[in-house]
């Protein structure tokens, strides 16, 4: 049984003639993986998580499907460490390291991002600004146009007196 079980990394094994296949349930898979049933099945419904069903409409998940979508949920066997023991490896250093890297250009940036910000903030204000001054230079010029403008000459008035005739001392014809 624990040669089966070491073969197997824990899963069941289900013989259908003779033969061995690697199908889970939908029950054993949530047990198995340590995953919901509900979450099982939104995986199927949504098509993220690829099985088939049986004769009875029952589902059959592959277990290398569940390791491709549930990795970090998988019930491997564990070995002879002891449960407080946290490795150091060469590999955790380097994780740490690109870590500590990573966070640093996280970091940077969103500092980038808050000064393009600010950046954003005040080139709107001044733009604004901008728009109301030219708003005003533009009344500023109307007016100063509309003072410049002579204003329209009188049309000229004629006179009461008898016209070209007046002028050397006639009334015109009718008081000739």
């Amino acid at each position: 049984m624990f040669g089966e079980q070491a073969r197997t990394r824990g899963r069941p094994e289900h013989r259908t003639r003779g033969r061995t296949t690697m199908k889970l349930s939908l029950n054993k898979a949530a047990q198995t993986y340590k995953v919901s049933k509900s979450t099982l099945s939104e995986a199927l419904n949504t098509g993220r998580l690829s099985a088939s069903k049986d004769a009875r409409g029952r589902w059959e998940i592959d277990p290398s499907e569940m390791d491709r979508v549930f990795p970090l949920n998988r019930a491997e066997p564990q070995l002879s460490r002891t449960p407080n023991a946290a490795p150091n490896t060469e590999a955790n250093t380097e994780n740490r390291i690109e870590n500590a890297r990573l966070q640093a250009a996280l970091d940077a940036a969103e500092a980038r991002l808050s000064d393009m910000q600010e950046t954003v903030t005040d080139l709107r204000s001044r733009l604004d600004q901008e728009g109301a001054d030219r708003r005003a230079a533009q009344a500023r010029l109307e007016d100063f146009q509309d003072r410049l403008t002579p204003a329209p000459a009188p049309e000229a008035q004629k006179s009461p007196s008898g016209g070209f005739w007046s002028f050397f001392g006639g009334k015109g014809r009718a008081g000739a």
